[in-house]
């Protein structure tokens, strides 16, 4: 039977992750970093949903500006269309359903972000061009009388200033900057004594999320929906529980096929079925065969669904793959399986579970000591880690090594101590004080002398995922610099070829006039955008033409940089495949969907690294890359 372990491990949600920032009672990452979004679940495995469902009913806005109260909740819980106040509700609804009843608990984040520590309503926005300020000057204008005294006048001083003031006298002048917080201009600030100061600040509302069902059913579940196994572009948590079933031994068959075509779905019969169903059969010797009876009135899904499962019964590579666990330390294991066999690995890579800025370095180190990222708890090796390290090192473990990349606040000397007793030939540390030495200890690690090296800045993570592929690939290192760049760096760095990757604002004038100095060429070239999925279609338009395949990763704009953990894992596989990793959560910048129509339109394969990322986000790049017309 399929497991629905898998479903009851968290609230599935948009922004759950989100959530998880918000509340301090989302700290434990194994809560949030899951799953399907609409599921069902049998009601003796609900008790994990109820406990969510507690959690989520806590979160509360803690500062308001775009209509939500103080103490409101964030999260708008229904069952069977009645408002949630208590989990204790929905308990008691779970334990009076009788044999072969169901509930339906729906779950909508009301539109939120944390900002300054606090859980608020609003976004804060600013004028990005001169123009800009102009539109909405003219825009407020619009929404007046035509002979209204109120109308202003906008006048561009500079690339940078404008002038506003009333039309009709020259009087209440103010200069706003680019860069400026956006302004109601229907709000005039007056002092006490009635003289103009300016305008009222302007926030805008944060949109709901997508709304998202959990069925409880009372019953042991093998009837299930096409939509619990696909979403019209990616296999589900339980629909990839078939393909690995499938991968480990067990046959796939059909019957019972009553797939509508698209010809009688569009016909008028009348007496059509309401649904497209098939039945799956999974057998293996000795073993009782099991069968899931799939159905849909979503005719096309059903038929999708079968396409590919028919590619999985047929041992063809699936278009769009999810390599994903319960967890990032599970996700992290999927991958490593992606890309070693048993015994297969030389080294690992050890990562504390937090240490995204220890381990953004690490990717070239895991190339070329040909071994895989895994992540541990600080005090603790988690069971599938440990098990992982062992499959990927075999049994001749004397001669394989395991590299800890940061410090003991990350993973304790306790950790280092139980795995130097697996038996490896020895247990190395690589960190320095602080991430830009641990950046260069990890360098000096590359075995070969490396000719290239990339240069982000101490806050530059997502930067640095965006080029940790390309840099896994070539044994160029990640070098991570402050406002100035240190001597040992410098040292490091002269005579190289030499990359900045992001902005001013995370590398800054003066390191890149440094690094011109000490380049080979005398010339640095810096790789950046506006914000970070920018920076990140930079590098693919540099590095990435003609790639035949794309991994995705969560960009970390969404819960925070921690989430950029699964592109951490997924830098080494993604180097094996010359593939660069596409970072995006929730939607592709204007910038990623114009280079990655151009770059990546060769790409065969998509492969999803972790949950979270919104099927449109993964919709959009099949559709520029023309994924699903290809053989």
């Amino acid at each position: 039977m399929l497991s629905n372990k898998k479903r009851s491990m968290a609230i599935v949600m948009a922004g759950a992750t989100v959530m998880s920032a918000a509340a301090p009672i989302f700290a434990d990452n194994t809560v949030t970093e899951n799953v399907d979004k609409n599921y069902t679940v049998s009601a003796k495995d609900s008790a994990k949903l109820i406990e969510e469902v507690r959690k989520a009913l806590e979160v509360k806005f803690e500062d308001t500006k775009a209509g939500a109260n103080v103490n409101d909740r964030v999260y708008d819980i229904k069952v069977d269309n009645v408002n949630l106040t208590n989990a204790t509700q929905l308990q008691n609804k779970i334990n009076s359903l009788t044999e072969g009843q169901s509930l339906k608990v729906t779950i909508q984040d009301k539109g939120h972000q944390v900002l300054g520590g606090k859980v608020v309503d609003y976004k804060i926005e600013n004028y990005k061009t001169a123009q800009e300020i102009v539109d909405a000057v003219n825009a407020y204008n619009a929404t007046l009388a035509e002979d209204s005294d109120n109308k202003l006048t906008a006048t561009i001083k500079s690339t940078n200033t404008v002038e506003v003031k009333r039309a009709k006298d020259s009087a209440n002048v103010i200069t706003l900057n680019v860069g400026d917080q956006h302004l109601d201009f229907s709000k005039v600030i007056t002092s006490e004594e009635g003289t103009f100061e300016g305008y009222e600040k302007s926030y805008s509302d944060i949109d709901s999320k997508e709304l998202h069902t959990i069925t409880v059913k009372n019953a042991d579940l093998q009837d299930i929906s096409a939509e619990e196994l696909f979403d019209g572009i990616r296999l589900t948590t339980l629909g990839r529980e078939i393909v690995n079933k499938v991968k480990n031994g067990y046959a796939l068959t059909f019957e019972n096929e009553a797939i509508l075509t698209q010809e009688q779905e569009d016909s008028d019969d009348k007496d059509k079925p309401e649904k497209s169903s098939f039945d799956i059969v999974l057998s293996k010797a000795n073993e009782k065969p099991e069968t899931i009876s799939v159905s849909s009135k979503n005719h096309k899904l059903v038929r999708d669904l079968h396409k590919v499962l028919t590619d999985v019964k047929d041992g063809k590579e699936l278009k769009v793959e999810v390599l994903s666990g319960d967890s990032r330390f599970t996700t992290a294991v999927e991958v490593s399986k992606e890309r070693f066999k048993d015994g297969e690995a030389e080294a690992i890579i050890l990562v504390g579970e937090d240490a995204i800025v220890d381990g953004l370095a690490s990717a070239p180190l895991a190339s070329q000591k040909n071994a895989p990222i895994l992540l541990s708890k600080k005090d603790s090796l988690p069971s599938e880690i440990e098990a992982e390290i062992l499959r990927v090192l075999g049994s001749n473990l004397s001669s394989k090594k395991i590299y800890i990349v940061g410090g003991e606040s990350k993973v304790s000397k306790e950790t280092e101590e139980k795995l130097s007793k697996l038996g490896v030939s020895k247990v190395e540390r690589v960190s320095g004080e602080d991430r830009f030495e641990t950046s260069l200890e990890i360098a000096k690690q590359l075995k070969d002398t490396f000719k290239t090296a990339f240069v982000v800045g101490g806050n530059g993570e997502a930067d640095a995922m965006s080029i940790s592929a390309r840099a896994a690939q070539f044994g160029a290192p990640i070098i991570v610099t402050g406002n100035e760049l240190d001597a040992n760096a410098e040292k490091l760095l002269k005579g190289k070829e030499l990359e900045i990757v992001g902005g001013e604002n995370s590398v800054s004038k003066e390191v890149e006039d440094k690094l011109v100095d000490i380049d080979l060429n005398n010339k640095v070239e810096r790789l950046a955008g506006e914000n970070r999925k920018d920076t990140n279609a930079k590098v693919i338009n540099k590095y990435y033409a003609g790639a035949t395949k794309a991994y995705v990763a969560k960009d970390g704009y969404v819960g925070g940089n921690g989430q950029l953990v699964d592109a951490l894992t997924a830098a080494p596989l993604a180097a094996s495949s010359k593939a660069p990793i596409v970072l995006t959560t929730e939607e592709l910048s204007k910038s990623q969907e114009e280079v990655v129509e151009l770059r990546l339109k060769n790409a065969t394969k998509l492969v999803q690294i972790g949950e979270g990322i919104a099927k449109n986000a993964i919709e959009k790049i099949a559709e520029k890359i023309n994924l699903f017309t290809k053989n």
